[in-house]
């Protein structure tokens, strides 16, 4: 008894003699049966393979079911059950993905950098009062100049506005309290090691000097901030070591005071603040730098991918490099 295998190919976009044709040459190759049924613009193709085994039938059918949907091109929307509306839905799905991909967070957070930079270079001892409205045109400039395609901007366009209402919300309460700001500024502080001279290096995203006399740190997100408690522990420390360079007046244009706060802005989220105990968390973040510095100025000292597991950052631009992945056992696995 033969086992047969059947599938259907649903097909939109092309007119009765082009898919007369694709079956017409398909059946003089050796095809097996093909039955085409219209319904209102739409063809239903089924494609059914019979043979002596039913591994053999289910072969032969996706034999003809590939070759088939090469020769209907784009045109093959999908099989069985596929309705003309979920693929059209399924295809917008794509697209949006696409353009999330074209530009991604990073990519968006580049944006945010850079408005914010020229529009602090503007206003670094004041906040005025037409702020949105002036964030809002150098943003529509710098989509502009950086030519960013405009399906690609109508995606990204309404999160932009949700940061500034959120910062100008943010600014608005903090700004009375800065004497000046100072945007994407480096720095460094440098102490001696094992091997030598063991220079730090940072690039912040905002240093404030404040009226009070001493220094902010400020750091950007526009995708996940770490928390005090990271901070704190010394899994964070981003902040602590742009603090430690404030302290030591190793960023350009700034005297060395005193360090007040730690600040995440998660732009159109929330604000996190370190203030608790800042000294003593800069003098252990200095510590934990000089140790880890000491240990890896010996040669033999071995760069471990993931020394904590359970702390491991969660995007690394390194991770790929020892192959992480493939070597890697999770806790469910052990």
């Amino acid at each position: 008894m033969l086992q047969i295998q059947m599938r259907i190919l649903r097909v939109f976009g092309l007119s009765k003699a082009e898919m007369n044709s694709i079956i017409e040459n398909a059946q003089a190759e050796g095809s097996p049966s093909l039955r085409l049924q219209e319904r209102d613009g739409e063809y239903l193709v089924c494609v059914q393979a019979s043979a002596p085994t039913q591994a053999m039938a289910d072969e032969y059918c996706e034999k003809w079911v590939q070759k088939l949907r090469t020769r209907f091109g784009d045109a093959c929307y999908g099989f069985e059950d596929t309705t003309l509306a979920q693929a059209a839905l399924d295809a917008l799905l794509k697209k949006l993905d696409e353009l999330e991909q074209d530009l991604s967070l990073k990519d968006y957070g580049t944006i945010i950098h850079a408005v914010l930079e020229k529009f602090n270079n503007r206003h670094p001892a004041d906040f005025p009062e037409d702020a949105k409205a002036e964030l809002l045109e150098l943003g529509r400039e710098y989509f502009a100049e950086n030519e960013i395609a405009m399906e690609t901007r109508a995606f990204w366009w309404p999160t932009f506005e949700k940061t500034v209402d959120w910062l100008v919300g943010a600014e608005r309460n903090y700004r009375p309290q800065v004497r000046e700001v100072h945007s994407e500024v480096e720095g460094s502080f440098s102490f001696e090691a094992p091997a030598g001279k063991f220079t730090i290096t940072a690039k912040a995203d905002r240093v404030d000097e404040m009226t009070d006399g001493k220094i902010n740190v400020i750091d950007y997100k526009t995708g996940y901030a770490r928390s005090v408690k990271e901070v704190e522990s010394g899994y964070a420390p981003q902040l602590p070591i742009e603090g430690l360079i404030a302290k030591f007046g190793g960023f350009q244009n700034i005297s060395a005071a005193e360090v007040g706060r730690l600040i995440y802005w998660q732009l159109g989220r929330q604000e996190t603040v370190i203030e608790n105990n800042m000294n003593e968390l800069l003098d252990k973040s200095y510590e934990r730098i000089v140790t880890l510095a000491s240990v890896f100025d010996f040669e033999k000292t071995a760069y471990i991918s993931q020394p904590n597991p359970k702390q491991a950052p969660k995007y690394s631009d390194y991770e790929h490099l020892a192959r992480v992945r493939e070597w890697s056992v999770t806790e469910n696995e052990e």
